[in-house]
């Protein structure tokens, strides 16, 4: 009873502290998307026009209960570089299977390996990023995994801010690092203190700026780092249709989004970046549908239990 109260307590003491934060900017964006509705309508329509490029094209797409198939999406499946790029590689086959589309030419059981092998045993080299879309492509392909060790390493990572740095070398807590841990916590709830979990909530509900947006490690305001900290926060059960995930969503419309629908990543850009653009769309869906992560995770565990029954 005494826990129960506590998270009571806690969530009103955040809602507070967001909306505190948070400045209602419907004014400000009458001719942009006043409604959640009307920016899904427009993200359809965007991939509709420019087709999905990337993982997270592919992942807001699912979100939001569309067909991938109904989209061009071969070039998403073109990137498998780096350890990020196989980590989405293994995120968007994963969906694409849920689809029930026909996947069968790709074969990432391999990356699969490597990323479960990582996240139990090579995490004190990773970034927060990699350890973050390696729960991801777990969570995707409903791969069990054993996160205790990494996850003390995490906490050991935490600053007195309450935030997290991109790296153990790197000191400075930014915002788009500490949300990622946010979402890993929230995946991983039992393996996290309160205490780790209300200051990470706090840092990344103060570092919201007046104008609703969030600046990146460069100090530079940016839509990525917006939407991956509302994203977060969604995952952290911020009311969808409240003030503070409202406000930070006509934020990126009224900075950052471009006349062809797409997002910039900083106000000074004229170009849209696909991997922004996909963070934003990601976290656009998330606030008409939830976080797309801990979804998964609730249907992995749901499929479970109907099974065992």
């Amino acid at each position: 009873m005494r826990k129960f109260s506590f998270l009571i307590i806690f969530v009103m003491l955040f809602t507070a502290i967001l909306s505190s934060c948070a400045k209602d900017t419907s004014e400000d964006t009458e001719s942009g998307f006043a409604t959640a509705a009307e920016r899904l309508e427009a993200v359809e329509k965007f991939y509709a026009e420019n087709g999905l490029v990337n993982w997270q094209d592919i992942a807001a797409v699912y979100l939001m209960q569309k067909n991938i198939a109904d989209f061009q999406y071969a070039e998403a499946l073109q990137k498998n570089e780096s350890y990020e790029d196989k980590c989405g590689m293994v995120i968007a086959i994963s969906l694409l299977i849920k689809q029930k589309v026909d996947v069968s030419s790709y074969n990432i059981d391999g990356y699969v390996t490597m990323i479960k092998n990582n996240v139990e045993s090579n995490y004190e080299s990773m970034t927060i990023k990699q350890i973050a879309l390696s729960v991801y492509a777990l969570v995707a392909s409903d791969t069990d995994y054993d996160f205790e060790a990494a996850a003390e390493n995490i906490l050991s990572r935490q600053n007195k801010d309450g935030g997290f740095p991109a790296s153990k070398d790197i000191k400075i807590s930014d915002t788009e690092s500490s949300a990622y841990v946010l979402n890993v916590i929230m995946l991983n709830r039992e393996l996290f203190p309160d205490e780790c979990y209300n200051k990470v909530v706090t840092y990344l509900g103060t570092v919201i700026s007046v104008d609703n947006t969030i600046s990146d490690i460069n100090g530079k305001k940016s839509a990525r780092a917006t939407a991956l900290d509302l994203n977060a926060l969604i995952s952290a059960r911020l009311p969808l249709d409240g003030q503070v995930s409202t406000s930070m969503s006509a934020a990126m419309d009224l900075f950052f989004r471009l006349p062809n629908g797409g997002y910039k990543k900083y106000l000074d850009d004229k170009n849209i970046d696909r991997e922004t653009n996909g963070e934003v769309m990601l976290c656009l869906a998330a606030t008409g549908y939830g976080n797309l992560w801990t979804k998964l995770q609730s249907e992995n565990a749901k499929d479970v239990s109907d099974v065992s029954e």
